[in-house]
């Protein structure tokens, strides 16, 4: 019954992102990007709207929890936390985690109906916004987003940014539609990397889940609830966490959430 759930809750999240992209699939991609954003705004407006309001009203239907949960991300946060009890989401319409902000002309990382836009129109260097997340490094745990691309093929990468103590010390977790791959950044220079195959994610407005989990100190990569990347060389000790975008590229965040596991060493 959970499983169902949650596969309905995230079918209703896709359903309720993709006209915020309606014009992302345009010829070409700069043109796309620019229609998101600044064409055609009380459409898109109305299609925030509701989807906010789709978010408010994905539980109130005839089940037995969705009386006492609320929201949808809480229905969803319930099956994380017979494993990490404390794991929660944090919405972004109320910016709890104080995400980095800015407007530009050529890029732009903004909080808007619940969700979290990244959009990099002209910028050579990639752009990024993040925060620092409410949870332990030191001890097992999981970091859960949901995230929605304008365009996903082998040439086209979308970076998440953990481990992050400052601009030029983090990782990155960078996605295209065939593989992940971890990169290690020190003092502004790549100095590991490794890769591995996810399934084909082609196409255009791709929604997908992205997760990040501890686990006796070993660190798991898993993309739509399937582990594909186990990182040989990382220690985790900082709780920076963001997104970043290469010049055409547009990322909406739908969910980001956190939470450590039991300590099985408290006596």
């Amino acid at each position: 019954m959970k499983t169902r759930k949650l596969s309905i809750l995230v079918a209703l999240l896709v359903a309720m992102i993709l006209p915020l992209q309606s014009n992302a699939g345009l010829t070409k991609e700069r043109k796309g990007l620019l229609n998101v954003s600044n064409g055609n705004k009380s459409n898109n407006n109305k299609s925030s709207k509701k989807a906010a309001k789709a978010l408010e009203e994905m539980t109130n239907g005839d089940t037995e929890e969705s009386d006492s949960n609320g929201s949808p991300l809480e229905v969803m946060a319930q099956t994380y936390r017979s494993e990490y009890p404390n794991f929660q989401y944090y919405p972004f319409d109320e910016n709890e985690l104080e995400w980095s902000e800015f407007k530009e002309k050529a890029a732009s990382a903004q909080i808007k109906n619940n969700v979290l836009t990244l959009m990099n129109l002209g910028m050579k260097e990639p752009v990024m916004t993040y925060t620092e997340l409410p949870f332990d490094p030191n001890n097992d745990f999981l970091i859960h987003t949901i995230l929605f691309m304008s365009k996903l093929n082998k040439s086209t990468n979308y970076s998440v940014i953990i481990n992050m103590e400052d601009k030029y010390n983090m990782g990155l977790l960078t996605l295209n539609s065939q593989s992940v791959t971890y990169t290690q950044i020190k003092d502004g220079k790549e100095v590991y990397s490794q890769s591995s195959f996810i399934n084909d994610l082609k196409g255009k407005n791709v929604m997908l889940t992205l997760s990040i989990k501890k686990s006796g100190g070993k660190v798991e990569v898993w993309v739509n609830n399937d582990p594909c990347l186990k990182i040989r060389k990382i220690d985790y000790t900082n709780t920076g966490f963001g997104f970043q975008a290469d010049k055409g590229q547009c990322v909406i965040v739908v969910a980001v959430g956190c939470g450590n596991a039991d300590k099985e060493d408290d006596n």
